[in-house]
C-alpha cells in the first residue's frame, strides 16, 4: 500500500508491507492468551538455586519459587524442572513439550503471593549442561507476560 502524505513543500512517499515475524508472539494481542491490559496474572520463577553439581541417576529435589507480580489471582498452573546436556537446546521453547525431568502442579496463587514447591527429577546423563525451571508449562493461565516464565542455570552432571 502506498501512502502520500503532503507537508508544505515536502512529497514524501512510503511503502508498508506486510511481513512474518519469526519472534515468538506469545504476546500478540490476536492471540487469545494474550491480556492486553496487563491487569492479569504475571507468574515467574523468583528463586531457583540448584547445585553447582549433580550424579547421574540419582533422585534429587529442588525447590521452585514462583510468584505472581501480575494484578490478579492466577489459577492452576503447573511447576516443572528439566536438565539437557547441551546450554544451547534447553531454551524456553521445551517447556511446550510434555516430558520433564519432574514436575508439580499448583492449584491456585493470588496477585502478589509467592509459593515454594520441592520438585523431585533424575538427571539421566553425564556433561557440562543446564537445569532449568518453568512455570505455567502448558499456558493454561492468561498471563500479562507470557515470555517471563523459566530460569536456567548451568550445572554439572557427574
Amino acid at each position: 500500500m502506498r501512502t502520500l502524505v503532503c507537508l508544505p513543500g515536502i512529497v514524501l512517499t512510503m511503502s508498508l508491507f506486510a511481513c512474518s515475524v519469526s519472534e515468538d508472539e506469545r504476546n500478540n494481542p490476536n492471540d487469545p492468551k494474550y491480556n492486553a491490559g496487563g491487569d492479569g496474572p504475571d507468574l515467574v520463577i523468583s528463586a531457583f538455586s540448584p547445585a553447582a553439581a549433580y550424579t547421574n541417576n540419582v533422585t534429587y529435589s529442588i525447590p521452585v519459587t514462583v510468584k505472581n507480580q501480575g494484578r490478579s489471582a492466577a489459577g492452576g498452573f503447573t511447576v516443572a524442572i528439566d536438565t539437557d546436556s547441551s546450554s544451547n537446546t534447553l531454551n524456553y521453547a521445551l517447556r511446550f513439550t510434555s516430558t520433564f525431568a519432574g514436575k508439580t502442579i499448583v492449584s491456585s496463587l493470588a496477585a502478589g503471593a509467592s509459593t515454594t514447591v520441592s520438585i523431585s527429577f533424575k538427571p539421566l546423563f553425564t556433561a557440562h549442561g543446564v537445569i532449568g525451571a518453568y512455570v505455567d508449562t502448558t499456558e493454561t493461565v492468561a498471563e500479562s507476560n507470557e515470555n517471563n516464565n523459566y530460569r536456567i542455570v548451568n550445572v554439572t552432571i557427574n
